[in-house]
């Protein structure tokens, strides 16, 4: 914080120790929008340098943040030091994944959080749900959504002025996160592939979900194949989704077939039991999933999996929001849970 007794008496430094004891008396609330540089000036009677210089000065000390496209505000996080009420938009539902919601629930008791949560379960409600959780005027979001649905200009512009933390997934190919913690996908993708080649196989399906994928999902795919030693257009890969499966299972048969795999890596674990249930080569193949789901662990028809551990995501997260000016981007790589077909 900005100490009086450490202020001088240069028109920057005065400027800053009034906007300090303003921001620190209350009447410059937490989260609220500075007004212009040259605004503040003209009030003030200084010039547009003293003001830049006092709004480094502000900014070093964590009163102030600046948001690129948006404007400078008064950190929201000075609200309070004691229990925060953290709102997470998610699309996961509960029934989707398994592990995620509970974890996220102990953390925040472990840290004095209090958390909110919405699901957007499709593209008509995504505003409205965060609209109604910065109503309740929360001290951070959390936000773990499929990039197809959410526009992020959008999305920004809806959570101006509060800090937030994208959690797990960033699927806006083009876009970088200034706050975030992510789950290492291109790592754990490159991982299973390496996992099967080196246990002998040399044809390898890869299973996703839409026939489409979004972009960000294909560039993923195709840096994971260039990290583990394949080409991005390897012949010894074969990519095919659950939607060409299910919508014409004899054509996806002959196609199977042709290739010959002898192993699968699938996208989510889920995926593995439909091609079980579609497929009848599925059962001599050995399999890789995702998710570490309750489909990998049935007894008799185990499969090696990743387990995403959200404790840690979670734990990651809640922590970005007790430093006033972190931002960073951390990247976790999944843990492999072995279950080798014998």
């Amino acid at each position: 914080m900005l100490l009086e007794q450490e202020i001088t008496h240069t028109p920057s430094h005065s400027l800053a120790a009034k906007m300090a004891r303003e921001i620190k008396g209350g009447y410059l609330k937490p989260g609220e929008k500075l007004g212009g540089l040259r605004e503040i000036a003209e009030r003030n009677q200084v010039s547009l340098a003293t003001v830049r210089h006092s709004f480094k000065m502000l900014s070093k000390s964590g009163l102030i943040i600046a948001r690129h496209g948006s404007g400078t505000f008064v950190n929201p996080a000075l609200k309070h030091s004691g229990t925060k009420l953290l709102g997470l938009v998610t699309t996961y539902k509960r029934e989707n994944i398994e592990n995620y919601y509970e974890p996220l629930f102990t953390v925040s008791g472990e840290n004095r959080v209090i958390p909110m949560v919405s699901v957007v379960r499709g593209t008509g409600n995504w505003q409205q749900a965060i609209k109604d959780i910065l109503a309740r005027d929360p001290d951070g979001l959390l936000i773990d959504v499929y990039a197809l649905r959410l526009p992020l200009d959008e999305l920004k512009q809806l959570a101006e002025g509060v800090p937030v933390c994208f959690c797990n997934r960033w699927e806006w190919l083009h876009e970088q996160p200034e706050n975030a913690v992510l789950t290492d996908y291109v790592w754990a993708f490159a991982e299973a592939l390496r996992m099967l080649r080196e246990r002998g196989h040399e044809r390898i399906a890869i299973m996703v979900h839409d026939l489409n994928p979004q972009p960000c999902q294909l560039e993923l795919l195709r840096r994971s194949k260039l990290d583990a030693g394949f080409t991005a257009e390897d012949p010894r890969i074969f990519s095919f989704s659950r939607d060409e499966l299910l919508a014409d299972p004899v054509n996806m048969d002959i196609k199977l077939k042709k290739f010959q795999p002898t192993a699968v890596f699938a996208i989510s674990d889920y995926l593995i039991v439909q091609l079980e249930e579609n497929w009848t080569g599925a059962a001599e193949l050995e399999k890789v999933g995702f998710f570490n789901l309750k489909y990998s662990q049935s007894p008799g028809r185990e499969f090696t999996s990743f387990d995403l551990g959200f404790h840690n995501i979670w734990s990651h997260a809640i922590d970005s929001f007790n430093t006033p000016v972190s931002k960073s981007v951390k990247m976790l790589r999944p843990e492999p849970v072995l279950r080798w077909k014998k």
